[in-house]
């Protein structure tokens, strides 16, 4: 049997995928310590691969575990923690949303609309894209709109801050996945500035939408987007980022281009490649999925 649960553990199963290797190391233990207990798969995300390797949770969850799950091939650098156990890179599918929107987006002629859809905390460097934009010169047509929950109230004033310096940034706050797909879906391309990702949803996001997307060059998302693709800054750079938002803007054949390359990758976010790559794991740990 197999099932999806949130919460407390689930009895009576027989395979058990564990998000978060620190996060979830206590499900880890529980399971583990059951006589002829289910199969335990650990995925792991971004807090895991860019955080410590020796973190005494982590460390549990892989002596435990059977099998490992990345989300994007770069992760598999720590294929030497896992003693040849099975590995698997499942890309993360986008599923369709008939959510309506809560939001409206006043449409601007002319302009260059880049979209930022992150939360306001620091490892997704939030406001660097705001930063970039004041750079840019005044006939610039680059406008970014920013979507995103505030750590706390002290992010959020500076997100207001930054809107009243340059209003081609506005932060529009926490929107639902139905208003945060259109706000996309509107935009030119994607803007990801984080510090580091273990393979971000909002890339497949992105390309589930044929959008491009310019991004700082962290290991999570080059393991996306590929090690040769001509949209990443230095993470970091917000002369490097306001270069780039205003060659996109200027220069229809490198929109193209990272439109093309993008384009390219939609089969990695097909959701029947995902359950594909779910049922090879649960057949090759000798299970079934029905």
């Amino acid at each position: 049997m197999v099932e999806t649960t949130h919460g407390e553990p689930a009895e009576g199963c027989d395979l058990v995928v564990v998000l978060h290797a620190r996060r979830g190391a206590d499900a880890v233990r529980h399971y583990s310590a059951k006589p002829q207990g289910p199969k335990i798969v650990v995925a792991f995300t971004g807090t895991d691969v860019n955080g410590d390797l020796t973190d005494p949770e982590l460390v549990s969850s892989v002596a435990l575990a059977d099998a490992f799950v990345f989300l994007e091939p770069s992760a598999q650098r720590l294929a030497d923690i896992t003693d040849g156990r099975p590995q698997y890179v499942i890309f993360q599918a986008v599923e369709p949303t008939d959510h309506e929107p809560s939001f409206e987006f006043e449409e601007v002629v002319g302009e260059c609309r880049f979209a930022v859809l992150s939360h306001l905390r620091e490892v997704k460097d939030p406001f660097r894209a705001a930063e970039a934009v004041a750079q840019l010169p005044d006939d610039s047509k680059v406008r970014v709109l920013h979507a995103g929950a505030p750590h706390d109230e002290s992010w959020g004033d500076r997100a207001r801050e930054l809107m009243q310096d340059d209003p081609r940034y506005q932060w529009v706050g926490p929107l639902d996945r139905g208003a945060a797909m259109r706000l996309l879906e509107g935009s030119r391309a994607l803007i990801l500035s984080s510090w580091s990702e273990g393979g971000a949803n909002v890339v497949s996001e992105a390309i589930s939408l044929g959008k491009p997307v310019v991004a700082s060059r962290i290991p999570g998302t080059v393991g996306l987007l590929g090690s040769d693709y001509p949209g990443y800054y230095k993470a970091g750079d917000t002369t490097g980022l306001a270069e780039l938002l205003e060659r996109f803007s200027t220069d229809p054949s490198f929109e193209r281009e990272l439109t093309r390359l993008c384009l390219g990758l939609s089969s990695l976010v097909d959701p029947d490649r995902e359950r594909g790559s779910w049922s090879d794991l649960i057949a090759d740990l000798g299970l079934s999925a029905q």
